[in-house]
């Protein structure tokens, strides 16, 4: 790429109305961005063998990601696929490098579960999570938003998690094929 291409590219960036507008917001997807470039970064120098001490850091970036934006559960099992895809010969060593990251990443996000298994009563990542699915695939979900259905007292008590999950778990069950399926309004 050449300086006036690169420079046309940098003003359509800086100019681009949600863009600028985003940026002033605090969220959690410019950190997980962020830390999914280092990892993907991180991820080619150890394929390369560039780097040794690249796992360790793989691990733990991948255990903060995870807290960040829960997604990134995903990102090791991805990792794991590109180097067994690029490397088939040493499918071992894959695995090994595969299982560090794994611990890794599961010593750092086991904290967070076991806070919201003693204050939420249910070893989750998320406090929302049924709520969330009860919004998106509940009987009434239409795909955008709508309210809860009553529980009593606060949404994220133990109880009214426990109460989400139970729905969550009764809707997988009752229409598993619907659950898999994008909704649009």
């Amino acid at each position: 790429m050449d300086r006036r291409t690169a420079l046309i590219a940098a003003l359509i960036v800086a100019l681009n109305p949600t863009l600028i507008l985003y940026s002033g917001t605090l969220g959690s997807e410019s950190l997980f961005v962020y830390q999914l470039l280092l990892i993907t970064w991180l991820a080619i120098r150890v394929i390369e063998g560039l780097s040794s001490t690249g796992l360790l850091l793989i691990g733990e970036l991948t255990g903060f990601a995870i807290l960040a934006r829960p997604i990134a559960i995903s990102v090791p099992f991805i990792a794991f696929g590109a180097h067994y895809m690029v490397n088939r010969r040493d499918l071992r060593r894959t695995t090994i490098n595969f299982a560090v990251v794994l611990v890794i990443s599961a010593l750092i996000v086991s904290p967070w579960i076991a806070r919201n298994a003693r204050a939420m009563g249910l070893p989750t990542l998320q406090s929302s999570s049924g709520l969330n699915m009860w919004i998106g695939h509940g009987p009434q979900a239409t795909g955008g938003w709508m309210d809860a259905p009553p529980v009593p007292g606060d949404f994220r008590s133990k109880r009214a998690v426990s109460d989400f999950a139970r729905l969550r778990e009764a809707i997988w069950r009752s229409e598993p094929i619907r659950t898999t399926q994008l909704r649009s309004c």
